[in-house]
């Protein structure tokens, strides 16, 4: 059996030595309209030209989706927030790489007035054994009812190259 478990890949890459696009954006909405905040995020192995230099992506990409609603002064407000990503790259059979990021915030329901400043940030990968890339960062979201903040939460996430992830509050 590989090492770390069954169907698990026992490889050796250092990953202080891996490339990604790490984002840090931020952005007003005040219209039901769906903003990319960070896209075509990658953790591959430093040198790598291109991720098409990797094997054995997943066809599909994972979605990490969460919604929130309430009643505001004026309407109710929904919006839907998450993650997509592409999993399970590898660069000469070893590791399990993240491919094409993307943060997305998606306002469904807003009233009169009220508007939303969203910020959303990638951490530095990480190795979280049998060289399976980890990608953490943090949303934030600002909700305002006639220009003053009335609400503002705070989202941790973590995404892996094996198709792993978790949103959480904090």
């Amino acid at each position: 059996m590989p090492e770390g478990g069954k169907g698990a890949v026992s490889v050796n890459v250092d990953f202080k030595d891996v490339w990604t696009a790490v984002h840090d954006v931020a952005d007003w909405v005040e219209s039901e309209a769906t903003v990319n905040l960070a896209n075509n995020v990658f953790v591959v192995p430093k040198g790598v030209q291109s991720p098409n230099e990797l094997a054995g992506w997943n066809a599909e990409p994972h979605q990490l989706v969460d919604t929130h609603k309430w009643t505001g002064h004026t309407s109710d407000t929904r919006i839907r927030y998450g993650l997509n990503w592409y999993y399970g790259g590898q660069y000469n059979s070893q590791g399990r790489y993240i491919g094409n990021a993307d943060v997305f915030f998606e306002v469904q329901e807003i009233g009169f007035l009220e508007k939303f400043h969203v910020e959303a940030r990638f951490e530095s990968p990480l190795n979280v054994g049998a060289g399976v890339a980890h990608l953490a960062g943090t949303m934030n979201i600002g909700y305002y009812e006639y220009g003053s903040l009335s609400r503002s939460l705070s989202y941790h996430f973590y995404i892996q190259g094996d198709g792993g992830g978790r949103f959480w509050t904090g």
